[in-house]
């Protein structure tokens, strides 16, 4: 085994209490990268179909968000930044990534743990920098076996599992 320091194809650590995984993905063949602990619960993992970028590029994933933008009637599971380091925002050739997020009901009553929100409620939200708001992923769809949302996106940014809190949605879309 050979390890380079410089030209990894995966790099993982904590910096504070985010963990923050690097990767290289290849522009010829689909790319999984995962991040987080599928034992309790927590974990994110982002399936890149072949062709959805132009060049071989390294993603980055972190498990929370410093400096979080304004959550407004919703009501936070987790957060996840993902991001291309070329800068690169949106998936090319009209492809969509799968994103997966887990959440915690480990006795399986519905509920996600520790909280009164019902896992039927739940969705993933994307945050819309430009227009200031979070953007519901309406693919988004939830399997209670697994205890997972997934949904389709084409673009890479701030993502969250949410449960939205009100029925003014004012600044959701």
């Amino acid at each position: 085994v050979y390890v380079d320091i410089t030209n990894f194809d995966i790099e993982e650590k904590i910096v504070g209490d985010i963990l923050q995984k690097r990767q290289k993905i290849s522009s010829t063949e689909e790319s999984v990268i995962a991040v987080g602990n599928t034992e309790d619960n927590s974990y994110i993992e982002v399936r890149i179909p072949t062709g959805a970028v132009t060049t071989d590029t390294i993603i980055k994933v972190k498990n929370d968000v410093e400096n979080p933008p304004a959550i407004k009637n919703l009501e936070k599971i987790q957060l996840y930044d993902i991001t291309f380091e070329t800068g690169q925002t949106t998936l090319q050739n009209d492809a969509t990534a799968e994103i997966t997020i887990s959440y915690p009901d480990d006795d399986n009553d519905g509920l996600v743990d520790e909280t009164s929100i019902k896992e039927k409620d739940l969705s993933i939200f994307s945050y819309n920098a430009t227009h200031g708001f979070w953007e519901r992923k309406n693919t988004t769809k939830i399997d209670k076996d697994k205890n997972t949302c997934k949904a389709n996106v084409k673009h890479f940014s701030v993502y969250g599992l949410f449960k939205a809190v009100t029925s003014n949605l004012d600044d959701i879309l």
